[in-house]
């Protein structure tokens, strides 16, 4: 029992020192700690996240550029991505693959990776916005573990006013990024 409370302690203290941490630095400090990047190769196909229509442009270059020729949409319920649009922004129609069930990162991660088992796709090319990067990828890390699917994440680069007034935008990733990162802590101590 002592043992549970402390790592409970340990988790909650983290998270609150991490947030606070958040007042005190620079905003590109901060803004460094959501983002991740990698050098896009090679994939059976890349994955979409909802949520900003510009994202759809960074797929249709990928794409373009030879990286993969086929794009699940992971629509969400929000409905911002759909066909028309992705092929409105040069993705082709019979690259999409749409996905409609999430409602969160983390299902994204878990109806994608269903997806890519029943296609037989081994790599992807995981592209969202740049602050919602670091969340997308310790939750598709870990929902992918053990599957021998391959990775890389290719976020949209937003342009830093784009990430909202008075850094909201930029602070509610960093708190959701606290929050997964505290459970992720608490899963694997318990």
């Amino acid at each position: 029992m002592k043992k549970i409370f402390y790592s409970l302690l340990f988790v909650i203290g983290a998270v609150l020192l991490i947030n606070a941490s958040f007042f005190a630095l620079p905003q590109k400090t901060v803004a460094s700690l959501l983002t991740h990047q990698d050098e896009p190769q090679n994939a059976d196909v890349i994955i979409a996240l909802s949520g900003d229509f510009e994202r759809l442009y960074t797929v249709a270059d990928l794409i373009e550029k030879g990286y993969a020729d086929k794009v699940i949409l992971t629509n969400g319920e929000d409905g911002s991505f759909n066909e028309n649009l992705a092929v409105r922004a040069g993705i082709p129609e019979e690259a999409i693959i749409m996905e409609n069930q999430a409602s969160s990162t983390h299902e994204n991660a878990v109806y994608s990776k269903t997806i890519m088992q029943k296609r037989n796709f081994d790599s992807a090319l995981v592209v969202t916005s740049d602050y919602h990067m670091k969340r997308t990828k310790i939750q598709f890390d870990d929902v992918m573990t053990d599957t021998g699917i391959a990775l890389d994440y290719v976020p949209h680069v937003h342009a830093e006013e784009a990430w909202g007034p008075k850094h909201v935008q930029l602070w509610k990733e960093f708190y959701k990024l606290t929050g997964t990162i505290g459970i992720e802590s608490w899963e694997r101590m318990s």
